[in-house]
């Protein structure tokens, strides 16, 4: 994720984004992630290394009675989001706020999987399942919860931990889209002995159909724009392939380190 500079003047020491992993310069930048992100401007932005950022490196003439005030503040302040949107961001926090932790955590994580942060959205849906266990919960949220956890172990490659996951789902919940997912995990697992264990939990009940949605999704990776430039750039003498590749990798380990 990058977010383009507006200002010609930006900070020097920028702040920090932990839940996004991005560095912030620049006040348009902060009210971006402001408005996008608000489970993650609710949840403990605002600090003392955040009105640091603001007073010192930005120094921004805002004030709130509490952290709250503070961002809607500094929203009006730099007049990137027009009234109307500032005052839809108003509502959304008083609804935000009046969540319980177990909903406000489900959906901090529904968010940062949106955006391809899988690593901190199991974070939250691993916080949001503890909220749970404190509540009088539906035994269905858990189910979901759990679901959402297997789906970020998934997309991590974390195969064991997903498949933990979706078993405890399907506990609860009952699903055939859950044991589509644990057939997937078996389709993408090379290890003989951990496929048959995914396997054989489904005793039997897969679906005529999965195999072929799996080759669809399969064959439709294949062929997007990103492998074809990768296959384009392996067509090419062996010094500038051998640098294609090293490149590649870093921008490959980048991406992954971004999303854990």
């Amino acid at each position: 994720m990058g977010l383009i500079l507006c200002e010609k003047n930006s900070a020097v020491n920028p702040l920090y984004i932990d839940d996004l992993g991005l560095n912030i310069y620049s006040l348009e930048e902060l009210c971006h992630v402001i408005y996008t992100y608000p489970y993650t401007s609710l949840d403990g932005l605002v600090n003392d290394r955040f009105n640091s950022f603001v007073y010192n490196e930005l120094s921004l003439p805002v004030h709130g009675e509490n952290s709250d005030d503070l961002l809607i503040s500094i929203l009006n302040f730099s007049d990137y989001y027009s009234s109307p949107e500032v005052e839809k961001f108003k509502q959304k926090m008083h609804d935000i706020r009046k969540l319980s932790k177990c909903d406000f955590y489900k959906n901090k994580g529904d968010y940062l999987f949106s955006s391809g942060k899988f690593g901190k959205a199991k974070i939250s849906y691993d916080t949001s399942l503890k909220e749970a266990s404190y509540q009088n919960t539906d035994a269905a949220v858990y189910g979901v919860i759990y679901n959402c956890i297997g789906a970020c172990s998934a997309n991590m490659f974390d195969y064991d931990s997903a498949f933990e996951a979706y078993t405890k789902a399907f506990s609860y919940l009952q699903d055939v889209l859950i044991l589509k997912s644990i057939y997937f995990l078996a389709k993408q697992q090379p290890v003989i002995d951990k496929r048959e264990k995914y396997l054989e939990y489904l005793n039997d009940r897969v679906e005529r159909d999965w195999d072929q949605e799996y080759e669809n999704v399969l064959t439709e990776s294949y062929s997007c724009k990103a492998i074809e430039d990768f296959d384009s750039g392996l067509n090419t003498d062996s010094i500038k392939k051998k640098q294609y590749i090293a490149e590649n990798i870093e921008k490959l380990k980048l991406k992954y380190r971004l999303m854990v």
